[in-house]
This record gives C-alpha cells, sequence and structure tokens, in this order.
C-alpha cells in the first residue's frame, strides 16, 4: 500500500488519542508499512498545523469545532437518509415482485393439475367420447397456452427480483463510498481550518 498523507495524519491522530507519541516508528507501525523517508515529512508537517491549531484563540477553535460538528452531522444524516429511503424502496418493490412470482407459480400448478385431470379424463373415456375428447384437446391447448404466458410472467418476476436485488446492493456500496467521501471532507476540513488559524494569526 502506498503511504500518503491521509494515512500518517490519521495514525497520529490516532496515536495521540491513546496517548502515544507519534513518532516516525510509532506511525509504521500503525501503518504496517511505509518508509521513513516517506512518513517523515508529512509527521513533520502534521506537527506543525497541531503546533499552529494550538495558537488559535479558544473562541475561533470552538467555533470552527461547532461548524465541522455541524458539517460532518449534516453529512451523515443527509446519508442516512437517503439510504434509508431508496433501501425501504427497494424492499417494497422486491416484495411486491416475491409474491407476484408466487402467485405465478400457484397458476401454474393450478393449470398443470387440470391439463392432468382433463388427460385422465380423455384416457378414461376412450374411443367411444370422440366429440368429449376433441372439447378437452382444445381445453388443453387453452390451458397450455395460459401456462406458457404464466411462466413468461414469472420469468419476467424473476428478473425483476434480481435486478432490484443488484440495485440494493449498489446503493449499499453508493452509501460506503458517501461516508469515506464524508471522511475525508471532515480530514480536509480540519487541514483548511487549521491553514486558516494559520493566516489570521497576528504577526509579531
Amino acid at each position: 500500500m502506498a503511504v500518503t498523507k491521509d494515512h500518517v495524519f490519521h495514525a497520529a491522530d490516532h496515536l495521540t488519542e491513546i496517548g502515544i507519541d507519534p513518532t516516525n516508528q510509532a506511525v509504521r507501525d500503525q501503518l504496517g508499512s511505509g518508509s521513513f523517508k516517506t512518513i517523515q515529512p508529512f509527521l513533520k508537517e502534521w506537527r506543525e498545523l497541531k503546533k499552529q491549531a494550538a495558537d488559535v484563540p479558544a473562541e475561533l477553535a470552538s467555533s470552527m469545532e461547532h461548524t465541522l460538528l455541524q458539517i460532518w452531522a449534516a453529512a451523515k444524516e443527509t446519508a442516512k437518509l437517503a439510504f434509508v429511503g431508496e433501501k425501504n424502496t427497494l424492499n417494497a418493490k422486491l416484495s411486491e415482485a416475491e409474491d407476484t412470482l408466487r402467485l405465478r407459480d400457484e397458476e401454474i400448478e393450478g393449470l398443470n393439475n387440470k391439463i392432468a385431470s382433463l388427460t385422465k379424463t380423455i384416457e378414461d373415456k376412450g374411443s367411444t367420447a370422440e366429440t368429449a375428447k376433441a372439447e378437452a384437446k382444445e381445453r388443453i391447448s387453452e390451458l397450455k397456452t395460459e401456462l406458457s404466458e404464466a411462466r413468461s410472467d414469472a420469468k419476467e418476476a424473476q428478473k425483476s427480483e434480481r435486478d432490484l436485488n443488484k440495485q440494493l446492493v449498489a446503493l449499499t456500496k453508493e452509501v460506503a463510498e458517501a461516508k469515506a467521501a464524508a471522511e475525508k471532507a471532515k480530514a480536509e476540513a480540519t487541514e483548511a481550518n487549521a491553514k486558516l488559524a494559520e493566516t489570521t494569526k497576528p504577526k509579531t
């Protein structure tokens, strides 16, 4: 894995939170890979930003933190509402498709039973019931047509169910990507606010 600035910043933040000094070796151990040549300049930049942030007035720091929390909360709520709404819609469509498929299966079973019954009637009457046999054959032909149509509808219902499942998987993936993007936006906002604080610090 190629070690980036974000990787080093996240590792250093995590080590600081758990009370460990984020040295080059500690960050490398946390990441599990990366050379000191790559890690050192990123860690140096992280330390400088932390030092600059420490010089930010308490009132400004509190305001910046409050703004970041509001942005983060809004992003999470938006992603949650979008996911829940789409998931409920897809689940409703999936349930409808399953009901349709179940009804088609019941129709197919009923039609097969009718065909079997009519076929048996024809065999029992034999050659002395030519008229009844012809009518029964005609009815069987009609039932076979209905059966073919029912099977076709069932296939369409199965395809719709598969499509809905694919959409649900895709939506879950999009939510995960949105969450990752929100995390990245939070990190970038933190870095931007730190730089803003540096530019607003009175020069001596």
